[in-house]
Protein backbone atom coordinates (compact mmCIF):
# COMPACT_ATOMS: atom_id res chain seq x y z
CA UNK A 1 0.00 0.00 0.00
CA UNK A 2 1.31 3.52 -0.85
CA UNK A 3 3.02 5.13 1.73
CA UNK A 4 0.67 8.15 1.53
CA UNK A 5 -2.10 6.04 2.69
CA UNK A 6 -2.90 5.98 7.04
CA UNK A 7 -5.35 4.38 8.92
CA UNK A 8 -8.29 6.36 9.40
CA UNK A 9 -10.72 7.23 12.25
CA UNK A 10 -14.13 4.82 12.89
CA UNK A 11 -16.84 7.37 11.99
CA UNK A 12 -14.51 8.96 8.43
CA UNK A 13 -15.15 4.71 7.56
CA UNK A 14 -18.37 4.90 8.29
CA UNK A 15 -19.03 7.78 6.25
CA UNK A 16 -17.31 5.71 3.48
CA UNK A 17 -19.30 3.60 3.68
CA UNK A 18 -22.96 5.35 3.45
CA UNK A 19 -21.40 7.58 0.63
CA UNK A 20 -20.09 4.62 -1.31
CA UNK A 21 -23.89 2.35 -0.79
CA UNK A 22 -25.23 5.92 -1.61
CA UNK A 23 -23.85 6.34 -5.03
CA UNK A 24 -25.44 5.16 -8.60
CA UNK A 25 -22.02 4.00 -9.20
CA UNK A 26 -22.17 1.42 -7.04
CA UNK A 27 -23.87 -1.47 -8.75
CA UNK A 28 -23.85 -4.34 -5.88
CA UNK A 29 -27.21 -6.13 -5.17
CA UNK A 30 -29.14 -6.35 -1.67
CA UNK A 31 -27.29 -9.01 -0.40
CA UNK A 32 -24.01 -7.47 -1.74
CA UNK A 33 -24.43 -3.73 -0.06
CA UNK A 34 -25.30 -6.33 3.37
CA UNK A 35 -22.39 -8.45 2.89
CA UNK A 36 -20.02 -4.92 2.83
CA UNK A 37 -21.48 -3.33 5.70
CA UNK A 38 -21.64 -6.37 7.96
CA UNK A 39 -17.74 -7.07 7.04
CA UNK A 40 -17.19 -3.57 7.30
CA UNK A 41 -18.70 -3.36 11.04
CA UNK A 42 -17.15 -6.98 12.56
CA UNK A 43 -13.86 -4.96 11.54
CA UNK A 44 -14.16 -1.70 13.12
CA UNK A 45 -15.92 -3.88 16.06
CA UNK A 46 -12.52 -5.53 16.24
CA UNK A 47 -14.01 -9.03 15.37
CA UNK A 48 -12.10 -9.62 11.82
CA UNK A 49 -10.68 -13.10 13.14
CA UNK A 50 -14.51 -13.96 12.76
CA UNK A 51 -14.77 -13.29 9.28
CA UNK A 52 -14.73 -16.56 7.55
CA UNK A 53 -17.04 -18.25 5.16
CA UNK A 54 -19.28 -20.40 7.47
CA UNK A 55 -20.04 -16.71 9.74
CA UNK A 56 -20.72 -14.44 6.47
CA UNK A 57 -23.04 -17.22 5.28
CA UNK A 58 -25.10 -17.80 8.33
CA UNK A 59 -24.98 -13.95 9.18
CA UNK A 60 -25.77 -12.40 5.81
CA UNK A 61 -27.19 -14.97 3.47
CA UNK A 62 -29.08 -17.28 5.64
CA UNK A 63 -27.45 -20.56 5.50
CA UNK A 64 -27.97 -23.04 8.38
CA UNK A 65 -25.41 -24.56 10.78
CA UNK A 66 -24.87 -27.27 8.53
CA UNK A 67 -23.07 -24.60 6.02
CA UNK A 68 -19.96 -25.98 4.22
CA UNK A 69 -17.65 -23.73 2.48
CA UNK A 70 -16.32 -26.86 0.54
CA UNK A 71 -19.75 -27.52 -1.07
CA UNK A 72 -21.33 -24.50 -1.22
CA UNK A 73 -19.23 -21.04 -3.10
CA UNK A 74 -21.96 -18.27 -2.26
CA UNK A 75 -19.58 -16.66 0.24
CA UNK A 76 -16.42 -16.96 -2.43
CA UNK A 77 -18.24 -15.69 -5.46
CA UNK A 78 -20.38 -12.99 -3.74
CA UNK A 79 -16.86 -11.58 -2.60
CA UNK A 80 -15.43 -12.04 -5.92
CA UNK A 81 -18.65 -9.52 -7.19
CA UNK A 82 -18.75 -7.50 -3.95
CA UNK A 83 -14.85 -6.68 -5.09
CA UNK A 84 -15.90 -5.95 -8.77
CA UNK A 85 -18.46 -3.87 -7.65
CA UNK A 86 -15.94 -1.93 -5.15
CA UNK A 87 -13.81 -1.50 -7.74
CA UNK A 88 -16.21 0.18 -10.62
CA UNK A 89 -16.99 2.66 -7.72
CA UNK A 90 -13.42 4.08 -7.18
CA UNK A 91 -13.56 3.58 -11.08
CA UNK A 92 -16.20 5.76 -12.01
CA UNK A 93 -17.17 8.55 -9.15
CA UNK A 94 -15.11 7.37 -5.63
CA UNK A 95 -11.18 7.97 -6.88
CA UNK A 96 -10.60 10.62 -5.21
CA UNK A 97 -12.31 9.46 -1.72
CA UNK A 98 -10.35 10.52 1.23
CA UNK A 99 -10.87 7.30 2.73
CA UNK A 100 -11.04 3.83 0.62
CA UNK A 101 -12.75 0.18 1.48
CA UNK A 102 -11.13 -2.70 0.15
CA UNK A 103 -11.51 -6.72 0.71
CA UNK A 104 -8.39 -8.25 -0.49
CA UNK A 105 -8.42 -11.21 -2.39
CA UNK A 106 -8.31 -14.50 -0.23
CA UNK A 107 -9.62 -12.83 2.45
CA UNK A 108 -13.12 -11.27 4.02
CA UNK A 109 -11.66 -8.64 6.46
CA UNK A 110 -11.83 -5.01 4.72
CA UNK A 111 -8.86 -2.57 4.80
CA UNK A 112 -9.27 0.93 5.22
CA UNK A 113 -7.09 4.16 4.26
CA UNK A 114 -6.73 7.68 4.36
CA UNK A 115 -5.40 8.50 0.96
CA UNK A 116 -3.64 11.93 2.15
CA UNK A 117 -2.54 13.36 -1.52
CA UNK A 118 -5.73 11.47 -3.25
CA UNK A 119 -5.59 14.17 -6.16
CA UNK A 120 -2.07 13.10 -6.97
CA UNK A 121 -2.11 9.57 -6.06
CA UNK A 122 -3.52 7.05 -7.99
CA UNK A 123 -6.05 4.06 -6.62
CA UNK A 124 -3.97 1.36 -4.70
CA UNK A 125 -2.93 -1.37 -6.59
CA UNK A 126 -5.44 -4.52 -6.94
CA UNK A 127 -3.51 -8.21 -7.03
CA UNK A 128 -5.58 -9.66 -9.67
CA UNK A 129 -8.72 -8.08 -11.85
CA UNK A 130 -8.53 -12.05 -13.22
CA UNK A 131 -11.68 -14.81 -13.08
CA UNK A 132 -14.77 -14.74 -14.75
CA UNK A 133 -15.78 -12.11 -17.12
CA UNK A 134 -13.14 -10.32 -19.12
CA UNK A 135 -11.47 -7.32 -17.50
CA UNK A 136 -10.42 -4.59 -19.67
CA UNK A 137 -8.06 -1.62 -18.56
CA UNK A 138 -8.34 1.76 -20.83
CA UNK A 139 -5.15 3.26 -20.72
CA UNK A 140 -4.86 7.12 -20.72
CA UNK A 141 -4.48 8.41 -24.63
CA UNK A 142 -1.65 10.02 -25.28
CA UNK A 143 -1.67 13.62 -27.02
CA UNK A 144 0.50 14.70 -30.01
CA UNK A 145 0.32 18.18 -31.55
CA UNK A 146 -0.89 21.18 -30.62
CA UNK A 147 -2.32 21.10 -26.85
CA UNK A 148 -2.48 25.01 -26.72
CA UNK A 149 -5.58 25.13 -28.13
CA UNK A 150 -7.61 21.65 -26.65
CA UNK A 151 -5.23 20.72 -23.95
CA UNK A 152 -7.15 17.94 -22.71
CA UNK A 153 -9.09 16.02 -25.70
CA UNK A 154 -7.04 13.04 -24.62
CA UNK A 155 -8.29 13.11 -20.96
CA UNK A 156 -11.82 13.73 -22.17
CA UNK A 157 -11.97 11.17 -24.30
CA UNK A 158 -10.19 8.42 -22.58
CA UNK A 159 -12.69 9.45 -19.98
CA UNK A 160 -15.59 9.01 -22.14
CA UNK A 161 -14.79 5.54 -23.50
CA UNK A 162 -14.42 4.23 -19.58
CA UNK A 163 -18.25 5.30 -19.38
CA UNK A 164 -19.25 3.75 -21.89
CA UNK A 165 -17.70 0.81 -21.63
CA UNK A 166 -18.79 0.61 -18.01
CA UNK A 167 -22.30 0.46 -19.55
CA UNK A 168 -22.06 -2.90 -20.89
CA UNK A 169 -22.89 -6.05 -18.84
CA UNK A 170 -20.22 -8.73 -18.10
CA UNK A 171 -16.97 -6.66 -18.68
CA UNK A 172 -15.25 -5.24 -16.18
CA UNK A 173 -13.63 -1.35 -17.19
CA UNK A 174 -10.52 -0.22 -15.64
CA UNK A 175 -9.32 2.92 -16.12
CA UNK A 176 -5.68 4.58 -16.53
CA UNK A 177 -5.66 5.85 -12.81
CA UNK A 178 -5.65 2.08 -11.67
CA UNK A 179 -2.06 0.86 -10.74
CA UNK A 180 -2.78 -2.87 -11.71
CA UNK A 181 -0.03 -5.00 -13.41
CA UNK A 182 -0.81 -5.02 -17.58
CA UNK A 183 -0.60 -8.95 -17.43
CA UNK A 184 -3.51 -8.68 -14.57
CA UNK A 185 -5.91 -7.79 -17.30
CA UNK A 186 -7.89 -9.57 -20.80
CA UNK A 187 -7.39 -6.50 -22.77
CA UNK A 188 -5.58 -3.16 -22.77
CA UNK A 189 -6.56 -0.56 -24.99
CA UNK A 190 -4.33 1.90 -25.63
CA UNK A 191 -4.26 5.23 -28.18
CA UNK A 192 -2.62 8.43 -29.29
CA UNK A 193 -4.36 11.88 -30.38
CA UNK A 194 -3.06 13.91 -32.73
CA UNK A 195 -4.61 17.37 -32.49
CA UNK A 196 -4.06 19.99 -35.07
CA UNK A 197 -5.82 23.92 -35.16
CA UNK A 198 -9.19 22.43 -36.68
CA UNK A 199 -8.47 18.73 -37.11
CA UNK A 200 -8.31 16.12 -34.48
CA UNK A 201 -7.42 11.96 -35.65
CA UNK A 202 -7.79 9.52 -32.35
CA UNK A 203 -5.67 6.07 -32.94
CA UNK A 204 -6.53 2.93 -30.39
CA UNK A 205 -5.48 -0.17 -30.29
CA UNK A 206 -7.02 -3.23 -28.76
CA UNK A 207 -4.10 -5.99 -27.14
CA UNK A 208 -4.96 -9.39 -25.95
CA UNK A 209 -2.73 -9.82 -23.07
CA UNK A 210 -2.70 -13.63 -23.29
CA UNK A 211 -1.75 -14.18 -26.79
CA UNK A 212 0.57 -10.66 -26.97
CA UNK A 213 -1.02 -9.55 -29.85
CA UNK A 214 -2.82 -6.46 -31.56
CA UNK A 215 -6.29 -7.89 -31.81
CA UNK A 216 -7.93 -4.75 -33.33
CA UNK A 217 -7.13 -1.11 -34.31
CA UNK A 218 -8.97 1.97 -35.41
CA UNK A 219 -8.22 5.39 -36.87
CA UNK A 220 -11.03 8.25 -36.03
CA UNK A 221 -10.41 12.14 -37.71
CA UNK A 222 -12.60 14.75 -37.87
CA UNK A 223 -12.58 18.55 -38.66
CA UNK A 224 -13.85 20.27 -34.96
CA UNK A 225 -14.74 23.03 -33.71
CA UNK A 226 -15.45 24.93 -30.16
CA UNK A 227 -18.78 23.77 -30.38
CA UNK A 228 -17.94 20.52 -31.82
CA UNK A 229 -15.29 19.10 -29.25
CA UNK A 230 -17.63 17.16 -26.99
CA UNK A 231 -19.56 16.03 -30.05
CA UNK A 232 -16.91 14.33 -31.96
CA UNK A 233 -15.08 12.72 -28.53
CA UNK A 234 -18.80 11.31 -27.71
CA UNK A 235 -18.77 9.87 -31.37
CA UNK A 236 -15.19 8.09 -31.53
CA UNK A 237 -16.30 7.05 -27.60
CA UNK A 238 -19.33 5.37 -28.49
CA UNK A 239 -17.89 3.38 -32.00
CA UNK A 240 -15.07 2.05 -29.96
CA UNK A 241 -18.02 0.85 -27.06
CA UNK A 242 -20.37 -0.78 -29.48
CA UNK A 243 -16.84 -2.58 -31.44
CA UNK A 244 -15.80 -3.76 -28.21
CA UNK A 245 -18.43 -3.90 -26.10
CA UNK A 246 -21.27 -4.78 -27.73
CA UNK A 247 -23.08 -8.52 -26.60
CA UNK A 248 -21.92 -9.35 -30.35
CA UNK A 249 -18.88 -7.31 -30.72
CA UNK A 250 -15.57 -8.25 -30.62
CA UNK A 251 -14.37 -8.80 -26.91
CA UNK A 252 -17.63 -11.32 -26.74
CA UNK A 253 -17.26 -13.15 -30.18
CA UNK A 254 -13.37 -13.78 -29.53
CA UNK A 255 -14.18 -15.34 -26.13
CA UNK A 256 -16.69 -17.36 -27.40
CA UNK A 257 -14.17 -18.70 -30.21
CA UNK A 258 -11.75 -19.66 -27.44
CA UNK A 259 -15.07 -21.28 -25.43
CA UNK A 260 -15.71 -23.40 -28.18
CA UNK A 261 -12.48 -24.87 -28.72
CA UNK A 262 -12.01 -25.40 -24.62
CA UNK A 263 -15.55 -25.97 -22.94
CA UNK A 264 -15.88 -26.31 -19.49
CA UNK A 265 -17.91 -29.80 -18.69
CA UNK A 266 -19.36 -27.56 -16.03
CA UNK A 267 -19.83 -24.07 -17.48
CA UNK A 268 -19.32 -21.05 -14.94
CA UNK A 269 -21.39 -18.03 -15.23
CA UNK A 270 -19.56 -16.43 -17.91
CA UNK A 271 -19.32 -19.41 -20.05
CA UNK A 272 -23.23 -20.14 -19.30
CA UNK A 273 -24.02 -15.98 -20.72
CA UNK A 274 -21.72 -16.43 -23.75
CA UNK A 275 -23.70 -19.43 -24.97
CA UNK A 276 -26.54 -17.51 -24.60
CA UNK A 277 -25.23 -14.81 -26.67
CA UNK A 278 -24.02 -17.36 -29.25
CA UNK A 279 -27.75 -18.73 -29.51
CA UNK A 280 -29.69 -15.00 -29.21
CA UNK A 281 -27.90 -14.25 -32.58
CA UNK A 282 -27.91 -17.27 -34.48
CA UNK A 283 -31.57 -19.16 -33.11
CA UNK A 284 -30.06 -21.97 -33.34
CA UNK A 285 -32.42 -24.65 -31.83
CA UNK A 286 -30.06 -27.62 -30.88
CA UNK A 287 -28.61 -24.81 -28.21
CA UNK A 288 -31.93 -23.90 -26.00
CA UNK A 289 -32.44 -26.36 -23.85
CA UNK A 290 -28.53 -26.61 -23.13
CA UNK A 291 -28.72 -22.82 -22.48
CA UNK A 292 -31.17 -23.12 -20.26
CA UNK A 293 -29.88 -26.11 -18.44
CA UNK A 294 -26.50 -24.27 -18.07
CA UNK A 295 -28.12 -20.92 -17.29
CA UNK A 296 -30.05 -22.52 -14.22
CA UNK A 297 -26.71 -24.11 -12.64
CA UNK A 298 -24.81 -20.66 -12.68
CA UNK A 299 -28.72 -19.17 -11.66
CA UNK A 300 -28.37 -21.49 -8.30
CA UNK A 301 -24.34 -21.35 -7.55
CA UNK A 302 -24.50 -17.69 -8.36
CA UNK A 303 -28.00 -16.03 -7.41
CA UNK A 304 -26.60 -12.44 -7.18
CA UNK A 305 -25.59 -12.50 -10.71
CA UNK A 306 -27.98 -10.12 -12.50
CA UNK A 307 -26.72 -10.65 -15.91
CA UNK A 308 -27.52 -14.50 -15.72
CA UNK A 309 -31.18 -13.83 -14.29
CA UNK A 310 -31.81 -11.38 -17.13
CA UNK A 311 -30.58 -13.95 -20.16
CA UNK A 312 -31.94 -17.02 -18.33
CA UNK A 313 -35.53 -14.75 -18.43
CA UNK A 314 -35.19 -13.94 -21.89
CA UNK A 315 -34.58 -17.94 -22.85
CA UNK A 316 -37.61 -18.28 -21.13
CA UNK A 317 -39.56 -15.63 -22.74
CA UNK A 318 -38.45 -17.20 -26.23
CA UNK A 319 -39.66 -20.59 -25.13
CA UNK A 320 -42.94 -19.41 -23.58
CA UNK A 321 -43.81 -18.89 -27.33
CA UNK A 322 -43.33 -22.18 -28.22
CA UNK A 323 -46.54 -24.69 -28.23
CA UNK A 324 -43.99 -27.46 -27.22
CA UNK A 325 -42.19 -25.93 -24.64
CA UNK A 326 -45.39 -24.68 -22.81
CA UNK A 327 -46.92 -27.65 -22.78
CA UNK A 328 -43.64 -29.10 -21.09
CA UNK A 329 -43.44 -26.05 -18.13
CA UNK A 330 -46.40 -23.96 -18.32
CA UNK A 331 -45.32 -21.98 -16.20
CA UNK A 332 -42.29 -20.42 -18.55
CA UNK A 333 -43.71 -16.87 -18.87
CA UNK A 334 -44.11 -16.30 -14.84
CA UNK A 335 -40.47 -17.93 -14.55
CA UNK A 336 -39.38 -15.27 -16.97
CA UNK A 337 -41.13 -12.20 -15.26
CA UNK A 338 -39.73 -13.08 -11.79
CA UNK A 339 -35.90 -13.21 -13.08
CA UNK A 340 -36.39 -9.84 -14.74
CA UNK A 341 -37.51 -8.57 -11.89
CA UNK A 342 -34.65 -9.96 -9.85
CA UNK A 343 -32.37 -8.93 -12.35
CA UNK A 344 -33.33 -5.22 -12.12
CA UNK A 345 -33.54 -5.53 -8.37
CA UNK A 346 -29.86 -6.97 -8.38
CA UNK A 347 -28.46 -4.49 -10.99
CA UNK A 348 -30.93 -1.49 -11.11
CA UNK A 349 -28.29 0.33 -13.56
CA UNK A 350 -28.05 -2.74 -16.00
CA UNK A 351 -29.54 -2.09 -19.80
CA UNK A 352 -29.82 -6.00 -20.21
CA UNK A 353 -31.77 -6.83 -16.75
CA UNK A 354 -34.29 -3.79 -17.83
CA UNK A 355 -34.12 -5.03 -21.53
CA UNK A 356 -35.55 -8.56 -20.03
CA UNK A 357 -38.00 -7.13 -18.03
CA UNK A 358 -39.48 -5.33 -20.79
CA UNK A 359 -39.52 -8.24 -22.81
CA UNK A 360 -41.67 -10.35 -20.23
CA UNK A 361 -44.00 -7.27 -20.55
CA UNK A 362 -44.63 -7.67 -23.64
CA UNK A 363 -45.30 -11.20 -23.78
CA UNK A 364 -47.74 -10.59 -21.12
CA UNK A 365 -49.48 -7.71 -22.98
CA UNK A 366 -48.73 -5.18 -20.56
CA UNK A 367 -47.76 -2.71 -23.30
CA UNK A 368 -47.26 0.46 -21.56
CA UNK A 369 -45.05 -1.02 -18.88
CA UNK A 370 -42.93 -2.98 -21.57
CA UNK A 371 -41.79 -0.05 -23.44
CA UNK A 372 -41.62 1.77 -20.09
CA UNK A 373 -38.96 -0.79 -19.00
CA UNK A 374 -37.15 -0.89 -22.85
CA UNK A 375 -36.52 2.96 -23.11
CA UNK A 376 -35.01 2.72 -20.13
CA UNK A 377 -32.80 -0.17 -21.38
CA UNK A 378 -31.82 2.17 -24.24
CA UNK A 379 -31.21 5.24 -21.95
CA UNK A 380 -28.68 3.00 -19.45
CA UNK A 381 -26.72 2.16 -22.33
CA UNK A 382 -27.83 3.97 -25.83
CA UNK A 383 -24.63 1.66 -27.90
CA UNK A 384 -26.60 -0.93 -27.49
CA UNK A 385 -27.65 -2.10 -30.38
CA UNK A 386 -29.81 -4.72 -30.10
CA UNK A 387 -31.54 -3.42 -27.15
CA UNK A 388 -32.03 -0.27 -29.75
CA UNK A 389 -33.28 -2.67 -32.50
CA UNK A 390 -35.67 -4.50 -30.31
CA UNK A 391 -37.66 -1.43 -29.25
CA UNK A 392 -37.86 -0.20 -32.58
CA UNK A 393 -39.50 -3.19 -33.36
CA UNK A 394 -41.83 -2.89 -30.86
CA UNK A 395 -42.82 0.62 -32.04
CA UNK A 396 -43.08 -0.27 -35.37
CA UNK A 397 -45.15 -3.13 -34.35
CA UNK A 398 -47.34 -0.09 -32.75
CA UNK A 399 -47.10 1.61 -35.74
CA UNK A 400 -45.75 4.73 -34.01
CA UNK A 401 -43.81 5.38 -36.93
CA UNK A 402 -41.54 8.22 -35.66
CA UNK A 403 -40.18 6.83 -32.72
CA UNK A 404 -39.77 3.58 -34.98
CA UNK A 405 -38.07 5.51 -37.66
CA UNK A 406 -35.18 7.30 -35.04
CA UNK A 407 -34.77 3.38 -32.99
CA UNK A 408 -34.12 1.33 -36.14
CA UNK A 409 -32.33 3.83 -38.30
CA UNK A 410 -29.87 4.22 -35.08
CA UNK A 411 -29.51 0.53 -34.22
CA UNK A 412 -28.80 -0.51 -38.18
CA UNK A 413 -26.90 1.97 -39.34
CA UNK A 414 -24.11 1.90 -36.50
CA UNK A 415 -22.36 -1.17 -38.08
CA UNK A 416 -22.92 -3.37 -34.78
CA UNK A 417 -23.90 -7.24 -35.27
CA UNK A 418 -27.30 -7.40 -34.99
CA UNK A 419 -29.90 -10.12 -34.49
CA UNK A 420 -30.92 -10.93 -37.49
CA UNK A 421 -34.68 -11.66 -36.48
CA UNK A 422 -34.37 -7.83 -36.03
CA UNK A 423 -34.61 -7.37 -39.47
CA UNK A 424 -38.83 -7.46 -38.62
CA UNK A 425 -38.44 -3.65 -37.31
CA UNK A 426 -37.04 -2.43 -41.03
CA UNK A 427 -39.76 -4.68 -43.06
CA UNK A 428 -42.04 -3.07 -41.46
CA UNK A 429 -41.55 0.36 -41.85
CA UNK A 430 -40.69 0.11 -45.01
CA UNK A 431 -43.61 -1.54 -46.04
CA UNK A 432 -46.14 0.42 -44.66
CA UNK A 433 -44.43 3.58 -46.23
CA UNK A 434 -44.61 1.42 -49.90
CA UNK A 435 -40.83 1.32 -50.14
CA UNK A 436 -41.56 -2.35 -51.47
CA UNK A 437 -38.32 -3.19 -52.69
CA UNK A 438 -36.35 -2.50 -49.55
CA UNK A 439 -39.23 -4.34 -47.49
CA UNK A 440 -38.10 -7.19 -49.67
CA UNK A 441 -34.44 -6.75 -49.04
CA UNK A 442 -35.04 -6.77 -45.17
CA UNK A 443 -37.88 -9.78 -45.80
CA UNK A 444 -35.11 -12.10 -46.59
CA UNK A 445 -32.43 -11.31 -44.09
CA UNK A 446 -35.45 -12.66 -41.68
CA UNK A 447 -34.20 -16.26 -40.55
CA UNK A 448 -35.40 -18.69 -42.71
CA UNK A 449 -36.75 -20.84 -39.74
CA UNK A 450 -39.40 -17.55 -38.85
CA UNK A 451 -42.55 -17.94 -40.75
CA UNK A 452 -43.03 -13.83 -40.91
CA UNK A 453 -39.96 -14.33 -43.29
CA UNK A 454 -42.07 -15.96 -45.79
CA UNK A 455 -45.36 -13.99 -44.74
CA UNK A 456 -42.89 -10.61 -45.57
CA UNK A 457 -41.82 -11.89 -48.51
CA UNK A 458 -45.10 -12.81 -49.94
CA UNK A 459 -46.31 -9.28 -49.12
CA UNK A 460 -42.95 -7.58 -50.21
CA UNK A 461 -43.24 -9.29 -53.74
CA UNK A 462 -47.08 -9.15 -54.00
CA UNK A 463 -47.03 -5.09 -53.71
CA UNK A 464 -44.46 -5.55 -56.70
CA UNK A 465 -46.36 -7.32 -58.72
CA UNK A 466 -44.74 -10.80 -58.42
CA UNK A 467 -47.36 -12.62 -58.00
CA UNK A 468 -45.40 -15.86 -58.55
CA UNK A 469 -42.95 -15.56 -56.32
CA UNK A 470 -45.56 -14.35 -53.66
CA UNK A 471 -47.85 -17.58 -54.29
CA UNK A 472 -44.38 -19.43 -53.93
CA UNK A 473 -44.03 -17.80 -50.42
CA UNK A 474 -47.59 -18.62 -49.50
CA UNK A 475 -47.13 -22.23 -50.67
CA UNK A 476 -43.93 -22.67 -48.10
CA UNK A 477 -45.81 -21.02 -45.40
CA UNK A 478 -49.11 -23.54 -45.78
CA UNK A 479 -46.91 -26.70 -46.39
CA UNK A 480 -45.46 -26.42 -42.83
CA UNK A 481 -48.62 -25.78 -41.24
CA UNK A 482 -52.46 -25.38 -42.53
CA UNK A 483 -52.58 -21.62 -42.00
CA UNK A 484 -55.22 -18.98 -42.80
CA UNK A 485 -55.49 -15.47 -42.82
CA UNK A 486 -57.76 -14.85 -39.89
CA UNK A 487 -55.38 -17.64 -37.85
CA UNK A 488 -52.75 -15.35 -38.30
CA UNK A 489 -54.06 -11.95 -37.97
CA UNK A 490 -55.17 -13.79 -34.38
CA UNK A 491 -51.59 -14.56 -33.55
CA UNK A 492 -50.00 -11.62 -34.37
CA UNK A 493 -52.60 -9.26 -32.49
CA UNK A 494 -51.50 -11.46 -29.74
CA UNK A 495 -48.32 -10.29 -30.09
CA UNK A 496 -49.32 -6.69 -29.94
CA UNK A 497 -49.38 -5.90 -33.52
CA UNK A 498 -51.71 -2.76 -34.85
CA UNK A 499 -55.10 -3.56 -35.60
CA UNK A 500 -54.22 -1.71 -39.36
CA UNK A 501 -51.15 -2.70 -39.94
CA UNK A 502 -52.18 -6.24 -39.46
CA UNK A 503 -54.86 -5.87 -41.75
CA UNK A 504 -53.05 -4.60 -44.39
CA UNK A 505 -49.85 -7.32 -43.79
CA UNK A 506 -53.53 -9.68 -44.56
CA UNK A 507 -54.92 -7.78 -47.09
CA UNK A 508 -51.24 -8.09 -48.77
CA UNK A 509 -51.55 -12.30 -48.06
CA UNK A 510 -54.98 -12.74 -49.15
CA UNK A 511 -53.97 -11.49 -52.42
CA UNK A 512 -50.69 -13.47 -52.49
CA UNK A 513 -52.74 -16.40 -52.00
CA UNK A 514 -53.28 -17.33 -48.35
CA UNK A 515 -56.96 -18.83 -47.88
CA UNK A 516 -59.33 -16.88 -45.98
CA UNK A 517 -59.93 -20.41 -44.22
CA UNK A 518 -58.06 -22.96 -42.48
CA UNK A 519 -56.95 -25.65 -40.43
CA UNK A 520 -58.74 -26.05 -36.49
CA UNK A 521 -56.47 -24.34 -34.58
CA UNK A 522 -54.15 -21.28 -34.85
CA UNK A 523 -50.38 -21.47 -35.36
CA UNK A 524 -47.58 -20.25 -34.12
CA UNK A 525 -45.56 -18.02 -36.53
CA UNK A 526 -42.75 -18.13 -34.65
CA UNK A 527 -42.97 -22.04 -33.83
CA UNK A 528 -39.50 -23.53 -35.33
CA UNK A 529 -40.66 -26.72 -38.35
CA UNK A 530 -39.28 -30.01 -38.36
CA UNK A 531 -35.57 -28.98 -36.29
CA UNK A 532 -35.44 -25.30 -37.74
CA UNK A 533 -34.18 -22.90 -35.37
CA UNK A 534 -35.78 -21.02 -32.27
CA UNK A 535 -36.94 -17.68 -33.06
CA UNK A 536 -35.72 -15.28 -30.11
CA UNK A 537 -38.45 -13.05 -28.17
CA UNK A 538 -39.23 -10.82 -30.48
CA UNK A 539 -43.02 -10.56 -30.13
Amino acid sequence: MPDSLTSPASEDVREALEQMLASPDFDGSARARKFLSYVVEEKLGGRQARLKAYSIATSVFGRDANFDPQLDSIVRTAAARLRQSIERYYLLSGHDDRVRISIPRGAYAPCFAVNEDRQAKPMAAIEDVGNGSPAILIQRLTQEGNRSIWPDIANGLTRLIVIDLSRFDGLRVFGPHCEIRTKSFDYVLSGATLVGDTALEADVVLTDTTAGRAIWAASFSGYISPNGVLAFQNEVASNIARTLGEPFGLINSERMHLRRSARSPVPDAHESVLDFFRYWVTFDAAMIDRVRRDLETANRCDPDNAEVAACLSLTCSNMGRLADKIDDDPGLQERASALAERAVRLAPASSWSHYALGLAYWAARDVASSLTALETAVQLNPNNSCITADLGLRYAMLSKWDRARVLIGLAFSSGSVVPSALRMGPFLLAFVHGRFEEALNEARKIPASLRFRLMAIAAAEIRLGNTSEARRAIECLTARDTASAPQLFTELARRNMDEDLNARLMDALSEAGLSATGGPSPVSIWRPHHGDELSASLL
